[in-house]
């Protein structure tokens, strides 16, 4: 051992984890599963994941494109993980597993500790998606913390056309270098645009909390505190989102609907809950081009829509 010590910092290996940028966070996943296909590992991931037609399944298509083997575990009906099956489903499996952790809407599982030392404790790889969280991780410290990488998705977060990031832990993990982007997602003030978000989904949830009877909002503050919001979701209990996402949308109200179709395998009966769900939820903008006074409007125009609707079914 040597007794040296070195007038600067010099072994770059201290404290390091690279940080690179591709054209998107499905192409960052993509390049992790690439890595894990040496090791011959399986994927967990949860039994909630979306399609759309015009982009297709962020998280699925890659699965796809690189042959993972792959098997889903179970959420319950607040889109939290299920601890018992997806213990169950470690134990299944032969070989090196890999838990991929899915921070929906940029709020954190409130089991996410238990279930990473879980996955630790049971020599299995964690991978988190934090295309919603990324405020969530940088600016609030809530996840990426038990990680072996995380995936960002910057254009959900940030006023980019394109652009995904990917932090290695575990240099396991490390892939080649990314596509750089000329534009760094540090030029961006993140303290101050995690407040804004916070402080409009807080005007949000003061207004809709009245509306219990016809309206759930699925992440409270009070169960999901210093957390940072990617958007605001609400789930209708009585009448069809449908409606409201076209009318708020003529209005304007940049609402959108994440997750409203399931993939092709999540679509047989034995997931039914999660198709009721994603048919259920409206995601409201939040974001930091957005005001207080903005929120209060969406707010004004969302309950006159759900009065006439109720009337309707009286």
């Amino acid at each position: 051992m040597t007794t040296t010590i070195t007038k600067t910092a010099s072994m770059k290996e201290n404290c390091f984890e690279p940080v690179l940028y591709f054209e998107s966070a499905r192409e960052a996943f993509k390049s992790l599963l690439d890595k894990l296909k040496e090791e011959n590992a399986t994927l967990l991931l949860p039994a909630y994941i979306g399609w759309s037609s015009n982009e297709g399944s962020g998280i699925y298509d890659p699965i796809i494109e690189t042959k993972t083997d792959h098997v889903f575990y179970l959420l319950d009906e607040n889109l939290n993980m299920n601890k018992e099956d997806i213990k169950e489903k470690m134990d299944q499996i032969q070989g090196k597993k890999v838990l991929l952790i899915v921070h929906y809407f940029g709020y954190i599982d409130p089991c996410y500790r238990d279930i990473c030392h879980m996955a630790l404790e049971n020599d299995c790889y964690i991978i988190e998606d934090c295309a919603h969280a990324l405020f969530t991780d940088y600016v609030d410290q809530k996840c990426g913390i038990y990680a072996d990488a995380v995936f960002y998705s910057l254009h959900k977060m940030l006023p980019l056309s394109n652009g995904g990031m990917l932090k290695v832990k575990n240099h396991k993990f490390l892939v080649k270098e990314g596509i750089y982007q000329q534009v760094s997602p540090f030029s961006y003030d993140f303290k101050k645009i995690a407040d804004i978000r916070k402080k409009n989904a807080q005007v949000l949830e003061e207004r809709l909390s009245k509306l219990g009877r016809y309206i759930t909002i699925l992440r409270p503050e009070e169960k999901y505190k210093g957390q940072t919001p990617q958007t605001f979701p609400i789930r209708f209990k009585k009448v069809d989102k449908s409606e409201f996402y076209f009318e708020l949308n003529a209005m304007d109200f940049g609402v959108v609907s994440l997750y409203h179709t399931m993939i092709e395998p999540l679509r047989e009966k034995k997931y039914q809950m999660f198709m009721d769900i994603g048919n259920s939820i409206l995601n409201l903008p939040v974001h930091q081009d957005a005001t207080p006074e903005q929120m209060q409007q969406l707010c004004d125009n969302l309950e006159a829509l759900l009065s006439g609707k109720i009337r309707n079914l009286q």
